[in-house]
């Protein structure tokens, strides 16, 4: 488990910045506007075009008044013929999109893993690193003794060189 300092630390921003959940959200938001113009297929369309000038036969009568010309045409047009067609492309692309959303789902499942068993090292590198560091202190603590107590006369000196040995094993 991570330390609970890590968790705190860590929001859920961080799984937004990696490169694949951001792909994976791309996918998903470039399938939803695919469906969104396959469906805007479905409906009328209504175009609008206008002119607007002047008119004259001589360059002299150009700008008074009576010359002006104005023109407003418009065309409304809709799926008749091909509508199946275009059922039938929304259909494809709400599949897609749900494969998308299915894709994003299984990458922020992957990314979470990830995190998680990254928390999960780091927590146990600081055990371990916490376990070494006391090995190291208890390892110098009796080198230290084995010292004092060869100087007194209580142990022989093979005694302190097998500590020794265990402070240089504890700092590698």
């Amino acid at each position: 488990m991570a330390p609970a300092s890590l968790v705190v630390r860590i929001p859920a921003q961080t799984l937004q910045q990696r490169p694949d959940m951001r792909a994976a959200e791309y996918a998903v938001l470039a399938a939803s506007d695919r469906l969104y113009e396959a469906r805007s297929q479905w409906f009328p369309t209504l175009k609008l075009t206008g002119n607007f000038g002047t008119q004259a036969a001589a360059i002299g009568a150009l700008g008074a008044s009576g010359t002006g010309i104005a023109a407003l045409v418009g065309a409304l047009s809709m799926p008749l013929w091909n509508w199946n067609e275009q059922v039938l492309a929304g259909k494809q692309k709400e599949t897609a999109l749900e494969k998308a959303q299915i894709s994003y789902a299984a990458t922020l499942v992957k990314a979470l893993e990830e995190t998680e068993n990254a928390l999960t090292g780091i927590d146990a590198a600081c055990k371990r690193q916490k376990n070494l560091s006391e090995a190291l202190q208890a390892a110098e603590s009796a080198a230290t003794l084995a010292l004092y107590q060869y100087k007194a006369g209580l142990e022989d000196y093979q005694t302190v060189l097998n500590t020794e040995r265990s402070v240089i094993s504890a700092r590698e």
